[in-house]
């Protein structure tokens, strides 16, 4: 196999591996607090609808991901638009404690002075030093929405769900996400 050949291989292998994890992101969660959408009826035309992916996918994409389902469902459900009730970003922590044991050596410590030089042992030790730190997890937009149909009162405040669906998309493909 030549070294061209090879190479375009690796890139398309790539490309192919990059692509088809992005895909997957963008999917129902399995569970709560997993990664994907969930979404809750809190009132016939009202949902709440949160997106959940890991600390490196930028906090944008996770709007997106989380506006693009609110867009779906409310067209799934038979509505025109949708008006953002609540929005909130949120970023998971967990705490990490390390537990190191430390042994020190004996050391045998000289010392001299004008009157002569005297030599001392220290002992051994032994002890144990605790540290914490906070590890990053999950990050999660939770949009809670309202649908309506036909007219709205006031436009400026709501969004066209196939209109809005469709430019996400269409960002996302350009985007390669």
């Amino acid at each position: 196999m030549s070294t061209k050949t090879y190479l375009s291989l690796t890139a398309a292998l790539l490309l192919a591996a990059c692509s088809s994890n992005q895909a997957q992101v963008y999917a129902p969660a399995d569970e709560e607090g997993a990664q994907g959408y969930t979404e809750q009826q809190l009132t016939d035309s009202q949902y709440r609808i949160t997106f959940t992916a890991d600390k490196d996918t930028a906090s944008s994409q996770i709007r997106d991901y989380a506006m693009l389902r609110a867009a779906e469902l409310t067209l799934q459900k038979g509505h025109d638009w949708f008006m953002l009730q609540d929005s909130d970003t949120s970023q998971t922590s967990r705490e990490v404690m390390e537990v190191k044991e430390t042994i020190g050596q004996r050391q045998v410590v000289r010392e001299c002075g004008l009157l002569g030089c005297s030599s001392y042992v220290t002992p051994a030790y032994q002890g144990t030093s605790i540290s914490t730190r906070k590890v990053a997890g999950n990050i999660s937009t939770t949009l809670t929405i309202s649908m309506g149909d036909g007219q709205p009162t006031n436009p400026n405040q709501v969004f066209d769900a196939a209109q809005l669906a469709d430019n996400l998309r269409a960002s996302m493909d350009r985007n390669g996400v």
